[in-house]
């Protein structure tokens, strides 16, 4: 178990880097203020909104650090903590597949 709990916290710091980086990118894109900005704006508004929005940062990013930030700070028993990390292993497959048509 502690195994698994130290693989979820490095997991959660990964997803903390990923989540900074990609909203770096977006400010230096809105600081830059090309035509690139304003084609990404589109894409993310119409044909990106599932996999980059839904998939990508709310159930890929988002979801995963909150679990497993919510399993750092509170007690949790050792068979809730499993599915908890499975769930997180699941939509982190998921957000890397939804990723993969979007590059």
């Amino acid at each position: 178990m502690e195994c698994l709990d130290t693989l979820a916290r490095y997991l959660m710091y990964v997803f903390i880097i990923d989540f900074a980086l990609e909203g770096l990118d977006v400010i230096q894109r809105t600081y830059t203020a090309e035509e690139s900005f304003d084609i990404i704006y589109a894409l993310v508004h119409g044909h990106l909104f599932e996999t980059h929005i839904i998939f990508q940062l709310i159930l890929g990013t988002l979801i995963p650090i909150a679990l497993i930030g919510w399993i750092q700070l509170k007690q949790v028993p050792a068979n809730v903590r499993v599915s908890i990390y499975a769930v997180c292993g699941v939509l982190t497959l998921i957000e890397s597949s939804s990723c993969v048509g979007t590059s």
